[in-house]
């Protein structure tokens, strides 16, 4: 095969990649709907993470306030109260406490149902 031929080919070949053929579109659109449907998945999972750690900051802010104001907490007793919280929590993440065993705990300890509060 000579130069001629070969390169005939090469722009023959380059022809047919860039062509768009009703299976070319075809494709091409699934392959956008695909990464489309992908990036909202992975923009729920970061906004469903973002409104965890905000309920979370929330949850253990409203503690911190509230005994701040009530009981005067100063500084370490607020540091102690946020350190436990970030151990249950880790407990939680690890599998060694869940929400029963805390709601269990509670009322045995105290008689207080959360269903109640």
């Amino acid at each position: 095969m000579g130069r001629k031929e070969r390169r005939a080919m090469e722009r023959k070949q380059r022809k047919e990649e860039i062509r768009m053929t009703p299976q070319r579109i075809r494709e091409l659109k699934e392959n956008a709907a695909k990464e489309a449907c992908k990036r909202v998945e992975e923009m729920q999972k970061e906004r469903s993470q973002e409104t965890t750690r905000m309920a979370l900051d929330m949850l253990i802010l409203f503690g911190m306030r509230y005994h701040r104001k009530k009981d005067h907490y100063g500084r370490k007793r607020l540091e102690d109260y946020y350190d436990g919280c970030m151990e249950m929590l880790e407990e939680f993440e690890r599998g060694d406490l869940t929400l029963q065993q805390i709601r269990n705990e509670l009322v045995e300890e105290t008689g207080i149902q959360l269903s109640e509060v």
